[in-house]
């Protein structure tokens, strides 16, 4: 089940999550999540509430698939987790091992190549935060995407 712990026993720092790419903040403060936009010049946003009771049964398990599919998101985007709890999984350094991260109430998350599901509650609410107002995902089999990795990773100087 994609939605279990799946705990490795593995555990990574914040500067490790750093040194992959992944970028996270910790607020509570709607007004912190305002600043960080601001810097980052995310002009839009909106919010999700992810969970079979918002959402039809069809629409539910067709997001719960695709948003477990392996993607990036070409225009930085960043999630502020604002109730509920799931788990982004990105790739560690050699690009074989899966390291899930916890999402949580008031934790923010951006960065590289990844997946997303709900825990075993089935819900998380988030506000997504972008800098274009167009969502696309792109899958690892599409595109030659290393050249976004790139740029990513030049950006934030790795």
């Amino acid at each position: 089940d994609q939605r279990a712990e799946h705990d490795s026993k593995v555990t990574i720092t914040p500067d490790g999550l750093k040194d992959l790419g992944v970028l996270h903040w910790h607020t509570e403060e709607l007004d912190e999540v305002d600043k960080l936009a601001t810097e980052r010049g995310y002009r839009n946003r909106d919010q999700i509430i992810f969970s079979k009771e918002a959402m039809v049964r069809d629409v539910y398990l067709t997001n719960i698939n695709s948003f477990f599919e392996e993607h990036l998101h070409e225009d930085e985007e960043i999630r502020w987790i604002i109730n509920g709890t799931g788990y982004f999984d990105v790739r560690d350094k050699s690009d074989k091992h899966w390291i899930r991260v916890q999402a949580h109430p008031h934790g923010l998350l951006s960065g590289i190549y990844h997946r997303f599901t709900v825990d075993t509650k089935d819900y998380i609410k988030a506000m997504r935060l972008f800098k274009v107002p167009l969502f696309s995902l792109l899958l690892t089999f599409q595109f030659p995407l290393q050249s976004l990795f790139t740029e990513w990773m030049r950006c934030l100087n790795i």
